[in-house]
C-alpha cells in the first residue's frame, strides 16, 4: 500500500487501518525536520511498522526489493505483522 501524508503532513487513518489488516506493506514517504513528528506521535518507525521512500529512484528501489528479493521476505513479514 503507498501512502503519502496530506496537506501540513497529515498522517491519514489508512496507516494505521493498513497496518492493522496484517497483509499489507506500508509504503510511505519519509518526512525531515519536525515533520518527523507526524508519525512518531502515531509510533511508526521506518523498517518497524512502514518502509519509507524520499524520491522517486528509492520508491522504485524499494518496492522492486520488497517483491522480487527473496532476502527481504523476511523483513516485509516482520513489518506486516
Amino acid at each position: 500500500w503507498l501512502a503519502t501524508t496530506g496537506p501540513a503532513d497529515l498522517v491519514g487513518t489508512r496507516y494505521s487501518e493498513i497496518m492493522a489488516t496484517g497483509t499489507t506493506l506500508c509504503v510511505c514517504n519519509r518526512l525531515h525536520g519536525n515533520a518527523t513528528a507526524a508519525y512518531a506521535r502515531l509510533g511508526l518507525v521506518e523498517g518497524r511498522h512502514v518502509v519509507m521512500f524520499d524520491s522517486l529512484e528509492e520508491f522504485v528501489e524499494v518496492v522492486t526489493n520488497y517483491t522480487r528479493r527473496p532476502e527481504y521476505e523476511r523483513r516485509r513479514l516482520a513489518i506486516i505483522r
